[in-house]
């Protein structure tokens, strides 16, 4: 991968937690999330202690999803690594577990979902985004919970 797509990265991680107008700064910034100064005030330490981003879908992970991003804390990790390093914030405010009406009502961690394939981290907030996993499941002979409407 280029430099230019590491770079879009470390924007985007110093963005959502420093600018309040970022989408995701509720989920980063607003909870005390931070950029070590030496990331925060250079790409080039950032790209020097990651190195480049390995591929499209790898994004900056914090080991300790309530840590900050610094050396020691990051890593090069997929949509599915990422979904099983979730923070206890971002697992209580899953949609299934509040009842909502026309979300899915299981979780992203079932082996149908993981064969699928499927990006609940995207998804999951979606009504009745459960398709691909049904169709998975299916094909498997078993079957998936229906969405709440």
């Amino acid at each position: 991968m280029s430099m230019t797509v590491t770079r879009e990265a470390w924007r985007a991680m110093v963005g959502r937690c420093y600018d309040p107008k970022h989408h995701k700064y509720e989920r980063y910034g607003k909870r005390g999330i931070t950029v070590c100064p030496e990331w925060r005030s250079s790409y080039s330490t950032f790209a020097r202690d990651m190195g480049p981003k390995p591929s499209p879908v790898h994004t900056v992970d914090r080991k300790d999803p309530d840590g900050n991003y610094e050396k020691e804390n990051c890593r090069w990790a997929t949509p599915l690594e990422q979904r099983h390093n979730r923070s206890a914030i971002q697992k209580s405010q899953r949609p299934w577990q509040h009842g909502r009406s026309g979300y899915t009502n299981h979780g992203c961690r079932c082996d149908i979902c993981k064969t699928a394939n499927t990006n609940y981290m995207r998804d999951y907030y979606k009504p009745n985004t459960i398709e691909l996993p049904r169709a998975a499941a299916s094909a498997e002979g078993t079957s998936l919970p229906q969405p709440v409407h």
